[in-house]
């Protein structure tokens, strides 16, 4: 099951890839076109479910996947997210008895707690969802650091991107080797600034610190006026983690979790957490903290 990039690129890193003969890909999309989810042609069936926000497309969504589940014959199912309802269903009702959870970021390295709210309680109860029984099938979890791991069920495995797998299929389309980027994130649909006072900051830092090129979240505004050459995920095909395991690069970011997640990959990676006063300090006992390479400030 892939909802990034990443769920497909780690699902075909584990060992248990290799031993399975048939595989089956379900992306459950958003901002994300179908098409371009990556190595879609090692899978021998493949499935898009347009994610649902609102309770009642929820059920929609839930009737059909109960009905692409029905088709499928499988044993194992390997899944990052295990908190959503409709993700929920799907490994409440699976037919397999064994299920791998993979690195989904942040939520792996805190004591993350679900959201248990009223609504999704009725919606579980009138979805018969056992959250026990899921938890029970989940046979392990695989981490890039798996001795940092708060958020895990099953037994902890190490996480190595098969880099050599991944570009037998998505060939590199430009050379990263000592390049910097900015990795951005929509600061102002949480922080207390707008859009151009962002695009102002990451402008200046860009600036200042003469970074080669500018990636935008997949949530960034239309509206954001970022003066640097763009990398396209979409048409690279392609994530940081997986391209820090071929090159080595210079990441600035504010606090993405590529500030560790690529460093955990390739130690020669540097990463640097942007700072500016708009801009909530990252704490302590955040992972980003124990990895950068430094706190840079931006005027």
């Amino acid at each position: 099951m892939a909802r990034k990039y990443n769920d497909i690129f780690y699902a075909i890193s584990t060992s248990e890839w290799s031993q399975c003969s048939k595989h089956y890909l379900l992306m459950i999309t958003d901002r994300l076109d179908q098409n371009e989810y990556p190595m879609q042609h090692l899978f021998d069936k493949v499935w898009s479910v347009h994610a649902e926000l609102s309770h009642v497309a929820i059920l929609k969504q839930v009737f059909i996947l109960s009905r692409i589940l029905n088709q499928l014959d499988y044993n194992l199912v390997t899944i990052s997210n295990i908190v959503t309802v409709a993700n929920l269903y799907i490994l409440n009702h699976t037919k397999t008895a064994k299920i791998i959870m993979l690195e989904d970021g942040f939520m792996n390295y805190y004591n993350f707690v679900p959201s248990n709210n009223r609504i999704k309680r009725l919606l579980m109860k009138l979805l018969f969802i056992n959250v026990d029984r899921v938890y029970k099938k989940i046979g392990s979890c695989y981490l890039l650091e798996p001795n940092r791991a708060k958020y895990y069920f099953g037994l902890k495995k190490q996480l190595r991107i098969d880099a050599d797998h991944i570009l037998k299929s998505v060939p590199l389309s430009m050379n990263l080797e000592g390049k910097s980027i900015f990795v951005g994130q929509p600061l102002y649909l949480m922080n207390n600034m707008s859009v151009d006072e962002y695009s102002t900051i990451v402008n200046n830092c860009i600036s200042q610190y003469a970074i080669d090129y500018y990636l935008s979240h997949t949530m960034s505004s239309k509206k954001e006026n970022v003066v640097c050459e763009h990398i396209d995920m979409s048409s690279l095909q392609l994530t940081l983690e997986v391209l820090s395991s071929i090159y080595n690069m210079k990441i600035y970011s504010f606090s993405s979790s590529v500030l560790f997640t690529t460093k955990l990959i390739n130690h020669k990676t540097e990463t640097f957490a942007v700072t500016h006063p708009k801009v909530d300090t990252i704490k302590s006992d955040n992972m980003i903290y124990d990895y950068v390479n430094g706190f840079v400030s931006v005027n």
